[in-house]
């Protein structure tokens, strides 16, 4: 991704924003989230919503590490979308996770999405392409 695209991205509504995200990670196959060492997405808990951040790349996950303090323990984690729900949805139960947090920028939360929902949005869109 050029500094341009970067940029541009950073500078679009909510729902645009959302929907980037929606068409880059059916057609990349990855998402990126914030997580530790052992594989593990960090999670947040905003007025009693525990979610997890993603992103569609990289470099919008680092963006919002830098405007976010205290995120100097995690790392980025690079997401395959085909093993996304089998692999982590355990670890969303077990911790009460309900929500993404898709795409944020800044401080700010972004699109506050029910996981079984943005599940469906993505397959939805990768099956269109088939």
């Amino acid at each position: 991704m050029n500094k341009y695209e970067l940029n541009a991205v950073l500078k679009i509504s909510n729902d645009k924003r959302f929907k980037y995200f929606i068409n880059k990670v059916a057609d990349n196959g990855f998402l990126y989230g914030l997580g530790y060492e052992n594989g593990d997405l960090e999670t947040f808990d905003v007025k009693g919503r525990i979610y997890v951040p993603l992103w569609s790349h990289s470099e919008f996950a680092v963006s919002y590490m830098k405007e976010v303090q205290n995120l100097d323990d995690l790392n980025i984690i690079k997401i395959d979308i085909s093993t996304f729900e089998k692999e982590y949805q355990k670890g969303f139960d077990k911790n009460n996770v309900e929500f993404f947090d898709v795409f944020p920028i800044n401080k700010l939360t972004a699109n506050i999405v029910k996981i079984t929902l943005l599940y469906e949005m993505l397959q939805d869109e990768i099956d269109r392409f088939l």
